[in-house]
């Protein structure tokens, strides 16, 4: 959704300096980007603001969702820790194998698996 509309906003702001002739966002210019005083200058700063647009909206995209990649990298630190002390004080066997299961199936596997991907990547 985050890129998804940052995405619809920048091409939304294409068709300002043609339907309205103003620039799309509010931004200094060392000349006069009037387009009645200036037509080149307003034309070229349409296009770096419209251009530069789409990278600093994905620049921001990325470092907004930053924080909720590192959240779900804690949460399974924090299921793997708690798997660990679960399995350290069950008494039953049935709970041993379940949390052995689980051990092995959510973390031990994918974990397994991306470390032969990570070692198949090729050197550069």
């Amino acid at each position: 959704m985050l890129w998804s509309s940052a995405l619809v906003m920048c091409t939304a702001g294409v068709f300002v300096p043609f339907i309205n002739h103003k620039l799309p966002y509010k931004v200094w210019f060392p000349f006069e980007t009037d387009i009645e005083k200036n037509e080149l200058g307003f034309w070229v700063a349409s296009f770096l603001v419209v251009f530069n647009s789409f990278f600093g909206s994905a620049i921001d995209m990325a470092l907004d969702i930053l924080p909720v990649t590192f959240m779900a990298f804690e949460i399974g630190l924090l299921d793997e820790c708690t798997g660990v002390f679960t399995l350290s004080i069950t008494k039953s066997i049935t709970d041993f194998i379940k949390m052995t299961t689980f051990m092995v199936l959510e973390i031990f596997l994918p974990c397994y698996i991306g470390r032969l991907n990570h070692d198949q990547l090729p050197i550069s």
